[in-house]
This record gives C-alpha cells, structure tokens and sequence, in this order.
C-alpha cells in the first residue's frame, strides 16, 4: 500500500519519499551535525555550523522516479550529493529493484558495485541509445516532445524511464550513450 499525495496537478509524493529522506537526513546529520541537509520534500536538518567553517550540503532526492514507485513500475532510486565550496564532489545513487549502488567521487572515478565503469565508446548518433525525460509543466513537456521528435529519427532509440538520477547513472556505465533533460535541477 502506498500513501500518494501531489505536489502539483501531475507532480506526487508518497510516504516512501518522506520516510526515505527522514532515513537519509538523520543518518546524515547524525554522523555529519556540522553540514546542511536539504532534501527535495522540502525536510531541512541542520546542525550548529562552527564559525568561520566551510559549509558542506547534502542534496538528497529520497525517491527519484516518484511515479514509476507510485505505480509500481520498478524504475527508480535514491539520490545523493555532497557539495563543497560550489562543487559537488560526492555523488550515490542507489537502486534497490537491482541492489546497484553507483558511486561517483570528484577526482576519483565512478564504480557500481565497487567496480569501476566507464561510459560508452559509441560516437555515431544513429547508433546510440540515448535518454530522456519530461518536465512537468504542458508548456515544457511541448519542448521535451519536440526534442524528442528531433533525436526519435536521428538516434538508433530514445528511452524514457522516468528517474533522470538512473539515467545519467547508465551513461556513466555504459547503459546509455547519452541523456537530456529539460529542466532538471538539484
């Protein structure tokens, strides 16, 4: 059973969202109390920031692929990122329908499973398999369809699995040639 509710007129949250942030934020804070936190369903913990530190953010979207969960299509995962002065500099994404944990670490590669990945050597359009994914807005979701239009005749297929955090995870491993999506943010 799950517990939907909407964050817009298509746009859900479910309790598997807010139970996972609340997982996430605490085990962060707790181990961390000197960072940020900021999760997507809008749960900001944080502790006291020592004077004159440098901030450290955790950016965590607890459930990327919200609508595939609610509807129990096995397409999504948890997301994290650990930004310092400007960059990000640690990223997770964790699958748990294929228990995939993809690592990626400013400076230092990317792994999945512990081991290292690398993306696709394809560099011909018409035989990449590219990804996407759809705003939420009617007017963007125009633009994402005229996008798609333009790689559907040019790319060997075009894939909408609707977790962009798994979708950029399969280019860095070679799943995907390429993804887009239009607008995306933290």
């Amino acid at each position: 059973d799950r517990t939907i509710d909407f964050k817009g007129t298509i746009d859900l949250v479910t309790d598997a969202d807010r139970a996972s942030e609340e997982l996430v934020g605490a085990a962060i804070t707790g181990r961390f109390p000197e960072h940020r936190f900021i999760g997507e369903e809008n749960t900001f913990l944080s502790g006291d920031t020592p004077a004159g530190s440098e901030l450290y953010y955790w950016l965590v979207d607890p459930l990327d692929g919200t609508t595939n969960y609610a509807h129990r299509y096995p397409h999504f995962a948890v997301s994290i990122a650990l930004e310092h002065a400007g960059q990000v500099i640690l990223g997770v994404v964790y699958d748990p329908m294929r228990d995939e944990l993809f690592v990626a670490e400013r400076g230092g590669g990317a792994t999945l499973n512990g081991a290292p990945i690398s993306v696709s050597q394809i560099d011909i359009l018409e035989r990449s398999l590219l990804g996407t994914g759809f705003a939420y807005g009617p007017e963007e979701r125009n633009e994402n369809a005229h996008v798609w239009n333009g790689f559907l005749t040019l790319a060997q297929g075009v894939r909408r699995d609707g977790s962009a955090a798994l979708n950029l995870c399969y280019v860095a491993c070679g799943r995907l040639d390429g993804f887009w999506e239009r607008p995306l943010n933290a």
